[in-house]
């Protein structure tokens, strides 16, 4: 009996140690979560302090007011067709052909002249167009919005054909102050914005291409009016590395020859308006009439 006692006294004092080692175990690493998280809490604290302090220390940036000019650009109204100095942009397409005073001098008439008013874009021309009228004489003026994609005419404004305006010697001035609201209008619509465009000589040679365009022309048998041939041209463009396309094919007029004038770069992308004239029968021999194509620089070769 005094044995069993005993085994159970020492039972219950191991019992007492153990519960006792796991409570001040808990306790310890209570005591260790405390110490961290308060820790944490200074370091954040520090964190904090420090980046208000810099936040205070740190200059304040100033943006400066716009310059008055640019302030002055953007309050500036577009541009109108009224504003466009049109003499000044008035050109002769056959100006750099080197045979031109050759076969003016053979019963051709230089009749076209062309005033470039800008491009949009996305690919798209205006311009003037003059015809000097053989035989009733005057001049028949028109507005023309063309696509250089597809070289479909968009828009196309006539000046009367009445002899109040073909004869009149301020005919450009007269019409623009008649339609420039009508003009301004579509090219507002087209997206075209007006500016001046330099009118080059063929082949053409810039950024590293070189573009040559030539003229495949033969008689059709066709007669115009049972009197006039008819003849069919294509107008080619070949690149640097010899590849050719053609960015008008086959088309048929009443007139003997076509001519590669000139061309015009787009200032928004690789894009040509490539002028050809035509040599139209007319009143007494032959009156240069003028085209325009479209011509993408890298593509479609």
């Amino acid at each position: 009996m005094r044995t069993i006692c005993l085994i159970l006294a020492v039972l219950l004092l191991c019992t007492s140690c153990t519960a006792r080692r796991q409570e001040g175990t808990q306790k310890q690493e209570n005591s260790s979560a405390q110490e961290l998280i308060q820790t944490d809490r200074a370091d954040s604290s520090s964190s904090e302090a420090a980046a208000s302090s810099q936040a205070e220390s740190a200059p304040v940036a100033v943006v400066p007011p716009p310059p008055a000019e640019a302030a002055a650009a953007v309050s500036t109204p577009v541009q109108t067709i009224s504003s466009f100095d049109v003499k000044q942009a008035r050109i002769q397409p056959t100006c750099y052909l080197p045979e031109r005073e050759s076969f003016l001098s053979c019963s051709y008439y230089d009749s076209c002249a062309l005033c470039l008013v800008g491009f949009s874009p996305d690919g798209k021309i205006a311009f003037l167009k003059e015809v000097t009228l053989d035989g009733k004489g005057g001049t028949d003026l028109s507005f023309v919005v063309q696509d250089l994609v597809s070289d479909e005419i968009l828009w196309e404004l006539k000046a009367p054909s009445d002899d109040d305006y073909t004869l009149r010697q301020d005919l450009h001035k007269r019409f623009i102050a008649d339609y420039g609201s009508q003009i301004d209008k579509k090219l507002s619509e087209y997206g075209i914005v007006i500016s001046p465009c330099e009118y080059k000589s063929l082949p053409y040679r810039a950024d590293g291409l070189s573009l040559s365009v030539a003229i495949e022309s033969h008689d059709t048998g066709k007669l115009m009016y049972d009197m006039f041939n008819v003849t069919s041209y294509s107008c080619i463009v070949t690149d640097g590395k010899g590849r050719s396309k053609k960015v008008i094919a086959d088309r048929e007029f009443m007139g003997p020859e076509a001519f590669a004038c000139g061309c015009v770069k787009s200032p928004y992308e690789d894009r040509l308006a490539i002028v050809v004239v035509e040599a139209t029968y007319g009143f007494e021999g032959c009156d240069l009439l003028v085209q325009i194509a479209g011509c993408d620089l890298k593509k479609g070769f």
